[in-house]
């Protein structure tokens, strides 16, 4: 008898402690993260390419160019499984005013003359649109944007000094030098 209600305590108990591992204590880590697809749409990749990565800027200019990666990074890229693919940027809970891609010779570091395409939530915008990531809505997906191969696809340059006169606009937040082979005749040729 006394091995019954041992067997039966055991029994008990071992089922109370299964019950309650299946009960949401709500204590488990959230996983913030940033989703969606690439798409090339022009070129093909360089052979001096290293490797590309979808980049997180809480800011953007950043106040250090140098350092602006280390802010949420997808890791490497498999830019030859087709035209579009898939990333995943794990990050912290805040909002991030560009997201991108970017590329990187072999044998250099990261640059911002690596940017190959940005969100900006739609196709007729030029402007980088923010993306929110918080507590409740702990996944921002659908994150989709274009990138472009020609933009990286290097095989001269450009040097020389651009002198500004008067004032620069209080609204201005980045200035860039582009070089075009033919002038764009739409504002989508820009960043096409």
């Amino acid at each position: 008898m006394k091995g019954f209600f041992i067997i039966l305590s055991t029994s008990i108990l071992l089922i109370l402690i299964a019950l309650s591992c299946e009960i949401d204590h709500g204590l488990y880590p959230i996983d913030y993260q940033i989703k969606g697809n690439i798409v090339f749409f022009k070129g093909e990749p360089p052979a001096n390419t290293d490797r590309i990565e979808v980049f997180a800027l809480k800011e953007f200019p950043p106040e250090d160019p140098q350092n602006f990666l280390y802010l949420g990074q997808s890791g490497a890229l498999n830019y030859s499984k087709g035209d579009t693919i898939p990333y995943s940027i794990s990050v912290s809970p805040t909002s991030y005013e560009l997201i991108g891609v970017l590329w990187r010779e072999k044998g250099k570091d990261w640059a911002l003359t690596g940017i190959m395409g940005i969100y900006t939530g739609d196709a007729f915008s030029l402007l980088p649109q923010p993306v929110e990531v918080s507590k409740e809505h702990p996944v921002a997906e659908n994150v989709n944007f274009y990138a472009n191969w020609e933009t990286v696809s290097k095989s001269a340059s450009v040097g020389g000094t651009i002198h500004y006169e008067g004032e620069w606009p209080s609204d201005t937040q980045l200035l860039l030098l582009a070089v075009y082979r033919t002038k764009p005749t739409s504002d989508f040729g820009y960043i096409a």
